[in-house]
């Protein structure tokens, strides 16, 4: 990147702060202890910040330095790639796409996001398939809010994507009711627990009709380990899961209810599976019959 096209990009940075703080020129020019003709430059791109002046001005638009430093960055790649000023979403779309062809890693550095460029992937990845407008409206029904951990952009500074419950090799599909906007922290860990199980198991597993033998089969397939709730809760696909796992007991399974804690430092409730029996016919159907049963012999 040439010094003129950064220095007109840090130019641009600092004229678009200085007009959303209200500032003249002369103003800012007095608070970052500046002559109002070398503000008038450097806006310009006619001049070039040294580091002392650049945080002298950020320190005058109460701007921490590498965010303006950021920003300006931002706007060159804006300027490159043809965008208008008001087109940061097709900026931030078109970052998105690059991680099909490229491996990017994404890390925090105190309050500042960086992109790390580790090479070219073997073979594209493959395409979510979810639509710029579906993705837009998930995410602004969300509020901000991570529908997994309760965290939100504006208290906790994270990124929300928008990714499938049901993951597509299981099954998943495109539809509304399968997509939720979760932070990129909970999407990782989500994928990495994901990974750890057989795909074509699981893609048996929520080919069943009933729910009471998607979560007996999930823990069936769990061998004894801890299964946690958000991914009952998955499987099942219902809120009332919890009942739902309760009734296989109705079937001579024993349970252990427990707590496990994550990798993030999160804790869930896990279950564990002890003890099972096979399915008698229609399953479903067999524990409705049972309740009803004994809701009659329970009458007075």
């Amino acid at each position: 990147m040439s010094a003129f096209r950064l220095s007109h990009a840090f130019g641009g940075a600092v004229r678009d702060a200085r007009l959303k703080k209200g500032f003249s020129q002369e103003r800012l020019a007095e608070r970052a202890g500046l002559h109002p003709t070398y503000v008038g430059m450097i806006e310009r791109g006619a001049r070039n910040a040294t580091l002392d002046v650049a945080a002298r001005l950020a320190d005058a638009l109460d701007i921490p330095l590498p965010k303006l430093i950021s920003i300006s960055l931002k706007r060159r790649l804006r300027e490159k790639l043809g965008l208008g000023p008001t087109e940061q979403a097709q900026l931030d779309r078109r970052r998105r796409e690059l991680r099909s062809w490229y491996r990017i890693e994404k890390k925090r550095v105190g309050a500042e996001t960086l992109y790390v460029f580790l090479g070219e992937r073997p073979k594209p990845a493959e395409s979510t398939g979810i639509s710029l407008r579906k993705r837009a409206a998930i995410l602004g029904a969300a509020h901000g809010r991570c529908q997994m951990c309760g965290r939100t952009v504006e208290a906790h500074g994270i990124t929300l994507v928008v990714d499938h419950k049901i993951p597509r090799d299981w099954g998943g599909t495109n539809e509304d009711e399968n997509l939720w906007p979760i932070c990129e922290e909970c999407n990782a860990g989500k994928k990495a627990h994901f990974s750890s199980l057989d795909r074509s198991l699981m893609r048996r597993v929520m080919g069943h009709k009933s729910v009471h033998v998607r979560i007996g089969e999930l823990l069936k397939a769990s061998r004894g380990k801890a299964v946690t709730s958000d991914l009952i809760a998955l499987v099942a696909g219902q809120d009332d899961w919890k009942k739902r796992t309760r009734e296989l007991r109705y079937l001579g399974w024993r349970i252990d209810v427990g707590r496990k804690k994550l990798a993030s430092g999160r804790v869930r409730s896990a279950y564990t599976l002890r003890r099972f029996t096979d399915w008698p016919p229609d399953p479903s159907g067999w524990i409705r019959r049972y309740e009803l049963d004994r809701a009659k012999r329970n009458q007075p």
